[in-house]
């Protein structure tokens, strides 16, 4: 997990100390952001305050502005200078993504808001780690090394994995996020957990939570998670439902354009 602070570092742009952190949050869990998500994290409902934020960042170049309706934008934090800031100058979230992935991303920053104050892993080297500290997860199941041959790659995948108390045992309880972002199918959330099912299975007490924007396939996914891991008293491996209360209107942006 993190130590290092940039969020003084990127107050020296010009920032305020919350615009700042909210640039932390999407450098490190989505590269793309909505208005509201902005105003959400400072908790105001201040037009003026996202205006002059937003102004700031698209003028010095740290972001650009993607229109995908008349006068409604997407916000895209491409600055590589920023995300060397923030440790992470070869991070894929500046690259420019298709619209299921743009869902996605917005969709993984409402859930990291939505459990703002939780200890996220925010990299895949803190995921890492993550697993090689754990004493139950055996070696052939820890991330291999990149093909750099330096920093190991989590198999983990991209989505947001939390640490914190269990609310009964109070022990440590990890949190697996899956985003399903529109999928018509629950094909997908079979193939990640089975990818995941070693390390699951091995740790004291987990969690899958099945983040999505409607509850469809809440109860295909419980299913098809009990296939790996049927219900018993004694395990300590769980899966919930996570349903984010908000639109995302992404499939309009076959017409979108950078406002630059």
């Amino acid at each position: 997990m993190q130590t290092y602070d940039p969020v003084p570092e990127l107050r020296k742009f010009g920032y305020t100390e919350r615009e700042a952190a909210f640039l932390y949050l999407v450098g490190t869990y989505s590269g793309y952001f909505l208005r509201r998500q902005f105003l959400a994290f400072v908790q105001r409902d201040d037009g003026a305050m996202a205006q002059r934020f937003l102004a700031k960042s698209t003028q010095i170049g740290h972001m650009v502005a993607i229109e995908y309706a008349a006068g409604r934008h997407i916000y895209h934090l491409k600055s590589r200078i920023v995300y060397r800031v923030l440790d992470k100058e070869n991070s894929q979230l500046r690259r420019s993504k298709g619209d299921r992935e743009i869902k996605s991303r917005l969709m993984q920053l409402d859930y990291v808001l939505d459990h703002f104050g939780t200890q996220f892993l925010d990299s895949d080297q803190s995921k890492t780690e993550f697993v090689q500290q754990s004493s139950r997860v055996r070696s052939d199941h820890q991330p291999k090394a990149g093909p750099d041959g330096n920093r190991p790659k989590s198999f983990l995948g991209l989505f947001p994995i939390a640490v914190r108390q269990h609310p009964v045992t109070k022990d440590p309880l990890i949190s697996f996020a899956f985003v399903d972002d529109g999928l018509r199918s629950i094909s997908a959330f079979g193939r990640w957990v089975k990818r995941v099912e070693p390390v699951l299975a091995e740790l004291g007490h987990a969690e899958v939570v099945y983040v999505a924007d409607n509850g469809r396939n809440f109860e295909q996914a419980e299913h098809e998670f009990r296939k790996l891991f049927p219900q018993q008293h004694d395990r300590q491996i769980s899966i919930r439902g996570h349903l984010l209360g908000h639109d995302y209107p992404i499939w309009s942006m076959k017409y979108r354009r950078s406002v630059i």
